[in-house]
């Protein structure tokens, strides 16, 4: 049996549901107004046709997108992000070039994310250096600061393959007793090695390489931020 491993941005995990609801209080909308630990965020201003409007929210700069109410952006919160009140600042250029700014508080709530131990044998310990490690993470982030401004994907996410979760979202991992950073993807095993895997949803490779330490990795730009990774 091989293990599969399927990652989000930390925008998607399956599925997404907008919710969203009107207030006349409040030009931009956010959808769920406390997001958990590892959870997603949605911001919408409907009726609204700036030109350009950014998110600024955990020290990630966001661009907004049009969608057929107005515009939309989703940001991911990761697992390890403090618990409490974030600053979400929202910067908006309309049409004549005059610029406006929108402060808002966000809450982050706590997730009793699980924790376990890895312990690898010395031939693939010597695999995991950091420096390694950090290769194949600034490969992967090149490709999601590459964002496509059309939505691509289309209703629900899906399941990539079936199987028995194997490691959760989220999970305080440590290797060999020494912690390199909770778990930021979703492990499926079970599966006889050959077993097809579906993409979660439409949209266009924008990646297909094997790396050192994450092995055969394939990512999905389904557009508007949203990628999906498919690794192992």
């Amino acid at each position: 049996m091989r293990p599969f491993k399927y990652l989000c941005s930390s925008a998607v995990m399956f599925s997404i549901l907008f919710a969203i609801s009107a207030s006349a209080s409040s030009l931009f909308i956010f959808s769920p107004k406390a997001v958990k630990q590892g959870g997603t965020l949605v911001v919408t201003a409907e009726g609204v046709q700036e030109k350009n409007t950014t998110l600024i929210f955990l020290d990630k700069s966001i661009p907004f997108y049009r969608y057929d109410k107005g515009i939309r952006t989703i940001a991911g919160v990761n697992p390890s992000t403090p618990v409490g009140e974030h600053k979400a600042v929202i910067i908006s250029t309309d049409e004549s070039g005059n610029s406006h700014t929108y402060i808002y508080n966000v809450s982050v709530k706590h997730v009793n994310f699980p924790h376990e131990k890895l312990l690898f044998e010395p031939r693939k310990r010597s695999r995991l250096v950091q420096e390694k490690i950090s290769t194949d993470q600034d490969e992967i982030a090149k490709i999601f600061r590459q964002w496509t401004p059309e939505q691509l994907w289309s209703g629900k996410f899906i399941k990539p393959i079936k199987g028995r979760t194997t490691s959760a979202f989220g999970t305080y991992r440590l290797y060999n007793n020494k912690k390199l950073g909770d778990h930021r993807g979703l492990d499926i095993g079970g599966n006889p090695v050959g077993a097809p895997i579906k993409a979660t949803n439409s949209g266009i490779v924008a990646f297909a390489r094997l790396l050192p330490t994450l092995g055969s990795t394939i990512i999905i730009d389904h557009g508007q931020g949203i990628h999906s990774v498919y690794m192992h």
